[in-house]
């Protein structure tokens, strides 16, 4: 590593037919399902244990026991999917509640997916006001619904290589909300330094500045201790 820090890809999945490509400098936070846990990681990769609306899956015994291996550093993704999500809205509601306390009882972050749902996200809340570090996966919604989730929530925003320009152009002017984001790529052929050095371009920064800002992210999210 150059400077002594990671690149951290804080959303991605493994490929069955193939190995992610391991780079020196490159850390991933991949999303494992349960059918993939027992599976040995790969060099520069943590996990973090998936309960994916679109498997239909309901939350299981098994699921809460192995949340607590140590080898899963946070729950995600997990959440609710107006489109695609295989269970009925209520279940699905249901199934992500169950996570949520999993993630409290275990003080580990949580990695939300959200599809056409976000009015009952901020519901819930509302109603639950959770405490473990969240984080909104692949968000490439309008600038409107990001600063709703920044002013109403203390979730992080991960932003994919499809971000709108709008998000970024605000947070270019409006450095304070920097703090709130991270970068992912969600795909197990992305580049995330490509991703890095284009929003560094788009808000100013060199990349070493950005990259170094994520890692505080990472150490924030993932290992400081959370009540």
């Amino acid at each position: 590593m150059r400077n002594g820090l990671f690149t951290v890809d804080f959303h991605t999945h493994t490929d069955r037919k193939s190995p992610l490509p391991f780079q020196e400098n490159v850390l991933r936070i991949v999303s494992t399902p349960i059918s993939e846990a027992a599976a040995a990681p790969q060099p520069g990769i943590v996990q973090t244990l998936e309960l994916h609306p679109w498997s239909g899956d309901k939350f299981t015994p098994e699921f809460a026991a192995l949340a607590q291996d140590e080898r899963f550093i946070g729950i995600g993704e997990v959440g609710l999917d107006r489109l695609r999500g295989k269970l009925p809205l209520e279940e699905q509601i249901s199934t992500f509640l169950q996570t949520v306390e999993t993630a409290g009882k275990l003080h580990k972050p949580l990695t939300i997916h959200c599809v056409k749902c976000y009015s009952e996200l901020l519901e819930l809340y509302k109603k639950k006001r959770w405490h473990v570090p969240t984080v909104i996966h692949y968000f490439c919604s309008k600038l409107p619904l990001a600063r709703q989730l920044w002013e109403q929530t203390p979730f992080y925003l991960s932003l994919p290589p499809c971000v709108p320009p709008q998000i970024l152009e605000f947070l270019q002017h409006n450095p304070e909300y920097r703090s709130r984001i991270v970068l992912e790529t969600d795909d197990p052929t992305g580049d995330i330094i490509q991703h890095y050095r284009y929003v560094a371009g788009k808000l100013g920064l060199t990349f070493d500045e950005l990259q170094a800002l994520m890692y505080q992210q990472f150490l924030r999210i993932y290992h400081e201790q959370h009540p």
